[in-house]
């Protein structure tokens, strides 16, 4: 899914050596539909992490078995328990790196209908870890679940495997209010509750919603991300601009950034037939006469990462998929993270 998009990985957004990773990791991976880039912006070098949405398809599946998916989590992602766990999604994240080698992705599981506080359903999301970390897992998410209420809901839960200390990642949608008040209630440290609600205060008049990112151990870090989602993910409207416009006014992007964002959204030639996975060929067969392979981009979300005692940072995350398309596509945008 990369391939087609090879032209486009350029400066500002994506500098050489990331463009490497990206484009070795896609000489490596299968062929999968759905994938955002997460670009650092004011980075040097421009730094970019990968996304990958896994389809629950056997084919697919068994390909990432052992090389990014535990067996465990192949063995779930698979069963029939996804449904009555309200799993939707299934997102590895990938960090970067300059030594070559595939990196130990992060694990995020999109919840349909957000997360209840059940106990035994907070369990077994986390089965596929190891007993001692999935128990810690389970009760702290369990306890994010239950800081929710009524006005909050958590959509994903993320087991950030590359990272020191191996931390659980929720992420909560809400209004402004009722993310402070979740924040409140799981005992974030003062500081950061105080800035965060600060960017809610200041983005609010120029987001659509908010998701706040947060990572849990026995206490909640201090660190948190603010994700600023927009109604719609195309690129040409007021909502993107006027928001790029002020994250650049804060020294959080440049211009040449922005209009490399806004340029990104879009639709392009995707793979040729015979770059495409069987089940994919086989598809194509079924679709109208005329129609043909497509790549889409959109500007799916921003997101300010909040640190006491560092600076604000901002990343943009680019999503693009694969489809087919007798002209302009525009795609919608989701909160996939």
């Amino acid at each position: 899914m990369l391939a087609p998009l090879a032209a486009l990985l350029v400066p500002p957004l994506v500098a050489e050596g990331p463009r490497r990773f990206l484009l070795d990791l896609a000489a490596r991976l299968p062929f999968l539909e759905r994938l955002a880039l997460e670009c650092h912006l004011r980075s040097d070098p421009a730094r970019v992490d990968l996304s990958v949405s896994v389809p629950r398809l056997p084919e697919v599946v068994e390909t990432l078995r052992g090389l990014l998916l535990p067996d465990a989590l192949a063995d779930l992602w698979l069963s029939p328990a996804t449904t009555e766990l309200g799993l939707e999604t299934l997102l590895l994240e990938l960090d970067s790196r300059d030594d070559g080698a595939l990196p130990a992705a992060a694990v995020f599981l999109g919840l349909r209908d957000g997360l209840a506080p059940e106990p035994a359903r907070c369990a077994a999301l986390w089965a596929w870890l190891p007993a001692d970390e999935a128990r810690h897992a389970a009760a702290r998410v369990l306890r994010c679940a239950q800081a929710c209420g009524s006005d909050a809901t958590l959509t994903h839960v993320g087991a950030m495997r590359s990272r020191p200390g191996r931390p659980l990642r929720v992420n909560v949608a809400a209004a402004p209010a009722g993310l402070v008040r979740f924040l409140d209630a799981i005992q974030m440290p003062a500081e950061s509750l105080r800035a965060c609600a600060a960017l809610l205060d200041e983005f609010e008049g120029l987001v659509h919603h908010f998701v706040v990112a947060l990572d849990v151990a026995d206490e909640p870090s201090p660190r948190v991300g603010l994700e600023c989602y927009q109604g719609s993910p195309a690129g040409d409207g007021s909502a993107w601009p006027r928001l790029l416009g002020h994250l650049a006014a804060r020294g959080l992007c440049d211009e040449d950034e922005i209009r490399a964002l806004l340029a990104w959204p879009g639709t392009s030639a995707g793979p040729t037939p015979s770059e495409l996975p069987e089940r994919l060929r086989r598809l194509s067969s079924f679709t109208e006469p005329g129609l043909a392979t497509t790549t889409w981009r959109t500007l799916n979300h921003v997101k300010l990462v909040a640190t006491p005692g560092r600076r604000l940072v901002a990343k943009a995350y680019l999503a693009a998929g694969h489809d087919w398309a007798s002209g302009a596509v525009e795609r919608g945008g989701r909160s996939e993270r």
